[in-house]
């Protein structure tokens, strides 16, 4: 019973995959276009193939009648950008002959096909018009959005006909339009202890933000080139040190004594022949030392529109730990372990100075103040 569920369980699989690839599904929820298109595609891999044959010849019939129709009420309508509809539409009825010209066997079931040469042609030039004087409208309201949208047509007009009179200046005017201007300014630190430069974060920062703008529509301006440029605009990146402090050195000292009995010092030549290790007793006394120097640093980003209001901020902190450890030793240095061995090959070293110390506290950030700003932007 359960090997009979199987192969009809099978048979069924069998039985829907080979109608899908008919394209039987398709025609059966009224999408003539796919139904065609699968069952030419079952066509030139299986050229006898009945069910295709019957297929292609009840779907693209349906397709072309479709299409038409829908070109006719595009056409009586006040539809927003019906030109551009309809040459679609005959670019779609145009590729569906095509596909079957490419197929002996679907275009010996439904030949000849119909092309729609002349018709997408007149379509085209009316929809050049269309979307060009749609893109100027649009790009009338002076909204960013439309500005897209406008940018889009421009570019599908610039594609269809490169010569197209004011192409490019409309293109440029749509491309400045639709794009957000975003300013990114360092704020003055709010750090009193010390006389740091905090610059170079600032410009690591900027070009991050430049070299990896999340898409062609955001453009980011340190303030002197907005200036330069006369841009207003449209929002406000704040990037500032708020806390930047360098505690004091802490030192101690450790004495120790190590001791190793399991040396190897000599070794001897026994009565039966056989040489024998001689271990000993080694030792070593220490005198270890320890300092450390703790900075803790914190910046804020705040994200604003310009002269308006805060839309997003966020605070980033990180610690820096300097150490300097180093040690002496009376003894033998074969008592040593591995580590203070290394501790007395170090010597006594001075602190970093305050400059140094800020770029190493802050430089663990930059890539996350970065990437905190470019997300943000990807939305827009």
């Amino acid at each position: 019973m359960k090997r009979l569920f199987n192969l009809l369980l099978i048979s069924i699989i069998i039985i829907f995959l080979v109608s899908c690839s008919t394209g039987r599904s398709a025609y059966n929820r009224g999408d003539y276009y796919t139904a065609t298109m699968q069952a030419v595609k079952r066509l030139r891999s299986s050229p006898d193939n009945e069910k295709a044959i019957d297929m292609v010849k009840k779907s693209y019939p349906m397709a072309i009648a479709y299409y038409r129709q829908q070109i006719d009420g595009i056409a009586a309508s006040n539809a927003v950008d019906k030109f551009l509809r309809i040459s679609n539409h005959y670019k779609t009825l145009n590729t569906l002959a095509d596909e079957i010209s490419r197929s002996p066997a679907a275009l010996e079931a439904v030949k000849p096909v119909v092309y729609f040469h002349d018709q997408l042609k007149k379509a085209e030039q009316m929809a050049i018009d269309e979307q060009f004087n749609n893109a100027i409208t649009l790009l009338g309201s002076r909204n960013i959005y439309d500005a897209r949208k406008a940018y889009e047509k421009l570019v599908w007009v610039k594609k269809t006909q490169p010569n197209q009179r004011g192409i490019d200046e409309q293109l440029a005017i749509a491309k400045d339009l639709a794009t957000l201007k975003v300013v990114v300014e360092q704020l003055p630190d709010q750090n009193a202890n010390y006389e740091v430069n905090t610059r170079e974060f600032y410009m690591q920062v900027y070009n991050y933000l430049v070299k990896n703008t999340p898409h062609d529509f955001i453009r980011f301006y340190q303030p002197q080139l907005a200036q330069e440029l006369n841009i207003t605009p449209h929002q406000v990146v704040s990037v500032q040190v708020k806390r930047f402090n360098i505690g004091a050195i802490i030192e101690r000292e450790q004495n120790r004594t190590y001791i190793s009995d399991s040396l190897v010092v000599g070794s001897y030549t026994a009565n039966d022949g056989n040489n024998y290790d001689v271990k000993g007793i080694v030792k070593a006394d220490v005198v270890a030392y320890y300092r450390e120097l703790t900075a803790k640093g914190s910046l804020q980003v705040v994200i604003e529109e310009f002269q308006g209001e805060v839309l997003n901020t966020q605070t980033f902190a990180n610690d820096f730990i300097w150490k300097n450890n180093w040690a002496t030793f009376n003894g033998d240095e074969r008592a040593l372990p591995d580590e203070i061995n290394n501790m007395t090959r170090s010597k006594l070293k001075n602190p970093p100075q305050p400059q140094e110390v800020f770029i190493l506290v802050t430089e663990p950030l930059v890539n996350p103040v970065a990437s905190f700003i470019r997300t943000q932007y990807k939305k827009y």
